[in-house]
């Protein structure tokens, strides 16, 4: 009997400009479009450089999607916060930094489904600006393996 495993091809850097992201502020990252590689999840992954964190001492993470593969469900903003966005995850800023996320998946954010084509949000509720350097986001698809 075959035995069904999940398998990590390599990942890489995800470009979102979190760098001297302001406070209240919100950045959309780049297009990951998965109608190639198929994949069953994406992990991400954020780097927040250490700041002298103040109010929420958090990065929140969302996603929107393309189901159509070019019209994007609304990205929050500061006149529309999450709206029609998902929720991915947090980077908790408590204490001193880097930060490092836990992994965080995307398919989850979405029921558990990927879309043809997604883009990650980062909110900045951090209370400060951002640093100039030092932060990054990384994406290792996934998918399922017969052996």
């Amino acid at each position: 009997m075959a035995d069904v495993k999940w398998a990590y091809p390599a990942g890489g850097a995800y470009s979102i400009t979190l760098d001297s992201l302001a406070s209240g502020s919100y950045v959309t990252g780049a297009e990951v479009d998965n109608t190639t590689n198929l994949y069953l999840d994406y992990l991400a992954e954020f780097v927040i450089a250490d700041v002298a964190e103040a109010g929420n001492k958090q990065v929140v993470i969302f996603a929107i999607a393309a189901l159509d593969g070019t019209n994007y469900s609304d990205a929050p903003s500061a006149t529309k916060p999450q709206v029609n966005a998902a929720f991915v995850g947090v980077v908790s800023l408590d204490g001193t930094g880097p930060y490092r996320s836990k992994p965080m998946s995307v398919a989850a954010a979405f029921g558990g489904v990927l879309p043809p084509k997604f883009k990650l949000v980062a909110y900045n509720d951090a209370g400060v600006t951002l640093a100039a350097s030092g932060n990054s986001a990384y994406l290792r698809g996934l998918y399922q393996a017969i052996a």
